[in-house]
Formats: C-alpha cells, sequence, structure tokens
C-alpha cells in the first residue's frame, strides 16, 4: 500500500507546484517576457536563458538584462528564475518607474541578507546584516541613517581636506617617481588611492596604500570582493563542502583580517572599506579616461593645495564627474520588494528595482574633485591606445573595467 501512496503524493505535490506557479506567473502576463521552455523544467522558468547569457556577457548584470530587453524591444519586462515568489522579477530602465521606487523606502525595501553572499557567505560573516548598506528598510535603518547623516555635513568634511590633499600629493610624487612617461594601469592605481582616502578619513587607519607594491589590507578587499562573487554567481553549488575550496579560505581569511584591523579603531563592522572603496575608485579611473584637459590652474592660482571653499569653483570637473558616473555607473542593477501592498506604476505591479541614494555621495565628489584636480595640474594625460573606444566590463560587486584603464602621464 505505502508504495503506492508515497508515488502518489510526490505527484500530487508536482501538479500542486505547478498550478501554484501557473497562477503566480499569470498575473504578469501582460508584460513582455521572453518564451518559457515548453519541457520538464519549465518550472525553472528562465534561469537557463540567464545562465547563457551570463557566461557570455562575463557575469555582467546590467548588461545581460539589457540584451534580454533589446531582443523583446522593451524597458520593462517581466522575468521567472524558480516558482517562489522571490524568484518573479520585474527589469525596468524606465525612469518614471524606477523614480517611484527610489521615493518611497517604506513601501520597497531592499530584497534582505537572506542568501544573499553579501552578508553571509559559507557561514563567514562579510557585511552582515544589520548595517545600513543591506537593512531591508524598516525604522531601524531609517534611524541608523539619521545618525550616521551629520558625518557627511559640510562642516565635517572640511576637516577632512588635509587628509585627502595629503593622499593627493602622495599619488602624484609616485607617478612622478614610479610611472613618468610609462604608460599606466591607473584602475589599479586609483583603487589604491581610494582605500587610503576612505581609511585615514574613515577610520584614522594611517597606512601607506598607495606606494606599497604589497599592501595586507588591499590584497584583502581585492580578495573579498572576488570571493564574494564566487559565492553570488555559484549559488547552486556553493555550499557543497568539496566546491570552491580555495575560494572560501581566501574569503574567510579576507573577512577576518580586515574585520580584526578595523576592530583596533572602530570595534566596529568595516562595510565602509568594502563597499567605499570600490564605487570611489569607480569615479577616479573612469574619469582619468573621459578627461585630459581642465583648466584648473586658475582655481588653484599660486596654492599648492586646494581649500574646502575651491571645490565649489571646479563646476566643469564635477560635470565631468557626473556625465562620467551617468556613463559607468559603478553600480548597474539593483533590486527591491514591494512590502506592504500591490502598487503600480504606468499599469505595471511592482514586486522589484530601485537603489537608495549612497550616504557617501558628497565624499565620493569631493574625493574625485580633490586628486582629479591633482593629478591634471601635474600631469599631461594622453590616451596611448585612442582607437580602442569600447570599454568592456566586468562585474565584482561593482561594475569594473574587463582588461584595466590605460593612460600615460607626462610631467
Amino acid at each position: 500500500m505505502l508504495q503506492y501512496i508515497i508515488p502518489g503524493l510526490v505527484f500530487i505535490l508536482a501538479i500542486a507546484v505547478h498550478l501554484y506557479t501557473f497562477v503566480h506567473r499569470s498575473k504578469y502576463k501582460h508584460l513582455p517576457q521572453p518564451p518559457l521552455p515548453f519541457r520538464w523544467d519549465w518550472i525553472k522558468g528562465h534561469a537557463s536563458l540567464v545562465i547563457d547569457q551570463a557566461k557570455k556577457n562575463d557575469f555582467n548584470t546590467a548588461k545581460i538584462f539589457k540584451l534580454i530587453g533589446q531582443d523583446l524591444g522593451a524597458e520593462t519586462f517581466a522575468l521567472f528564475v524558480g516558482f517562489h515568489s522571490n524568484s518573479y522579477w520585474i527589469i525596468s530602465e524606465e525612469i518614471d518607474f524606477i523614480s517611484k521606487i527610489i521615493s518611497d523606502h517604506r513601501t520597497f525595501w531592499k530584497v534582505g541578507t537572506k542568501n544573499n553572499p553579501l552578508a553571509f557567505a559559507n557561514g563567514v560573516r562579510v557585511l552582515g546584516d544589520h548595517g545600513i548598506l543591506l537593512e531591508p528598510g524598516t525604522d531601524v535603518w531609517y534611524h541608523k541613517r539619521k545618525m550616521m547623516d551629520p558625518a557627511f555635513l559640510k562642516k565635517n568634511l572640511k576637516s577632512l581636506m588635509d587628509k585627502m590633499n595629503h593622499s593627493s600629493n602622495k599619488l602624484c610624487q609616485h607617478l612622478r617617481e614610479k610611472h613618468d612617461q610609462k604608460i599606466v594601469e591607473v584602475y589599479d592605481v586609483f583603487m589604491k588611492v581610494a582605500l587610503e582616502v576612505v581609511c585615514t578619513c574613515g577610520f584614522n587607519l594611517e597606512d601607506d596604500f598607495i606606494t606599497l607594491t604589497d599592501s595586507a589590507v588591499n590584497n584583502a578587499v581585492n580578495d573579498l570582493f572576488a570571493g564574494v562573487m564566487v559565492a553570488f554567481f555559484n549559488r547552486s553549488t556553493y555550499w557543497m563542502p568539496w566546491k570552491h575550496k580555495e575560494e572560501k579560505k581566501s574569503l574567510k581569511s579576507s573577512a577576518d583580517m580586515l574585520r580584526e584591523k578595523m576592530k583596533k579603531h572602530l570595534q566596529e563592522r568595516y562595510e565602509a572599506v568594502a563597499a567605499g572603496t570600490d564605487s570611489h575608485n569607480d569615479i577616479l579611473s573612469h574619469i582619468i579616461r573621459v578627461i585630459s584637459i581642465n583648466k584648473v590652474n586658475e582655481v588653484f592660482g599660486e596654492k599648492e593645495d586646494l581649500e574646502f571653499e575651491d571645490l565649489g569653483k571646479l563646476v566643469y570637473l564635477e560635470q565631468c564627474i557626473k556625465e562620467t558616473l551617468r556613463i559607468h555607473p559603478p553600480v548597474t542593477i539593483t533590486s527591491r520588494k514591494n512590502h506592504h501592498r500591490p502598487e503600480t506604476v504606468n499599469n505595471v505591479r511592482i514586486p522589484t528595482a530601485g537603489p537608495r541614494i549612497c550616504i557617501g555621495k558628497h565624499f565620493s565628489i569631493m574625493e574625485a574633485k580633490m586628486v582629479i584636480s591633482k593629478v591634471l595640474r601635474e600631469f599631461q594625460l594622453v590616451d596611448p591606445y585612442p582607437e580602442d573606444k569600447e570599454l568592456e566590463k566586468i562585474v565584482v560587486l561593482t561594475s569594473r573595467p574587463k582588461n584595466g584603464i590605460f593612460v600615460k602621464f607626462i610631467s
């Protein structure tokens, strides 16, 4: 008797799951979507399509969704990558659609930290689940954000000028001694600059990140990013003990090293180092590629270093920075989950979308102005490969150049 009951229950469960999936997917039938496979793995939805595109495009998520949207001829479309509710995605590039999301953090929460390798990967705490970066959007997040806002007021940012000037001067000295007349891969150079500025300004952690060829903190941050991405794009196999052993070991040692280093200074999480370094570096390296000449001498005058009041005079440079961020955004995609009730924008029900504004936005722009203006004053920048106009990108937490960014510095 039992030999018939168990297969019967399995069959009924399979039918129930398929019916549940069909009913929920029907709610999105008015949206453009790729055709679903008409075979046994129908329940997986578009998972195979997304994985195939990811392998072809270096896991550049924004590029993957853009290509799918172009094939459909739509800026807003639906994807299904499983049968549970969190696997129903609406992808959109429409400004009005996205603006609705980013203006309402109480309704549209971040998806949360469950199974998110940015929070925990293989049991290793990376950024954790209670910081302002990953907190879904509760009142707890709101009050944490308000507590940190004063640190980024103008009067407090002004006190960081000396440290930023020091790092900018150190960078120029390093370029003169090591790289004058040479072609330089600037992404790596500015990664070190961004790390030093974040550590000195945010944690009062004094170290030579720029000139050292082998910095323990710099290496740990790079290994942390790489380890998290392995966990992110291999979720189906990452939990297996025999898979990705070296990456797991490196991730744990990097996270432990950074946490212990930061505890000596703040007894607090290190998420600002991990999250802030990469986005600051993206701004610096991309803007150097876009702009080669700028009249900053009249702002400097006879001064060796800029003062806080001078930053507002660098209007053209700020416009170049913002245009660079538009063309090469460090974070190309993010998600939201409708927490309270069904919402409609342009007759579209929205379960996901939109980012929260970076708390360190003004800090990053200030840093970019300081470093770039100093470099432009000290060097003539030459693009050694002017015929290479297309910049291939990969995603390692943030979008970054696949083959680097090369500039020739001439004193």
